[in-house]
């Protein structure tokens, strides 16, 4: 006992008698005391769509021989990650609008160390799927469009719409609701219209078109009306 781990020792051995001690045996091979590292430190989470970068420090003793591997584990989910020598790995496979935590632990030949205080925790979260169902009905000069919210919020909740008249690019937009009405029409001018949903984390694609609608109002008064009698 009382060694240094991490230091290299050789071993040799002397016979005693009653008439005293005799010579040194020749040495041991030498060896390495060691002992599982310390937990790694500072561990950092940074969430993208569906998965999270994490970082971390080494241990503050790696026990008195070379970490082999790193290795993430995410709470929930257990979702991991490995690295052989890097400091940083992306966990992949999370659920967009959970909250996770994540954990490293260091490992060696022999062992591995207790697992790292936590992350800050993250929630990952992707943007929208396309808005679906879009119904226009027209007016004069203008048109009122109509839609089902996306089948995917990203995990995160929506935070605006908008709808955009082809051609032309007349657009109208809301923050919540379902339906807008689309103005500075051409009259006599055929429009469909597509919608995208935003939420903190980006735009979506843009919906499938809506229903081709004909701008139109009442006609004007005719002129030049002469009579004979």
């Amino acid at each position: 006992g009382g060694l240094t781990n991490g230091t290299s020792y050789t071993f040799d051995v002397v016979g005693s008698n009653g008439v005293g001690a005799g010579p040194a045996s020749i040495p041991s091979r030498p060896v390495t005391p060691f002992t599982n590292p310390q937990p790694p430190s500072g561990v950092s989470a940074s969430a993208g769509p569906g998965q999270a970068a994490i970082s971390w420090s080494p241990p503050s003793d790696d026990g008195g021989s070379a970490i082999k591997s790193y290795e993430v584990l995410s709470h929930p989910g257990g979702k991991t990650c490995s690295t052989t020598t890097a400091l940083a790995c992306p966990v992949k496979g999370l659920r967009n609008g959970t909250s996770y935590t994540f954990v490293v632990t260091a490992r060696k030949v022999a062992g591995a160390s207790a697992q790292s205080a936590p992350s800050n925790p993250v929630t990952p979260v992707a943007p929208p799927g396309a808005p679906t169902e879009v119904i226009a009905a027209a007016f004069s000069a203008q048109a009122e469009v109509s839609w089902r919210a996306p089948a995917s919020s990203g995990g995160a909740r929506i935070t605006s719409y908008l709808a955009t008249s082809n051609p032309g690019s007349k657009t109208c937009s809301t923050t919540g609701a379902t339906k807008c009405r689309v103005t500075g029409l051409r009259n006599g001018t055929t429009y469909t219209f597509v919608v995208s949903a935003s939420n903190i984390a980006g735009t979506s694609t843009e919906s499938a078109p809506s229903n081709a609608v004909l701008a139109s109002g009442k006609p004007s008064a005719p002129t030049g009306v002469t009579a004979k009698g």
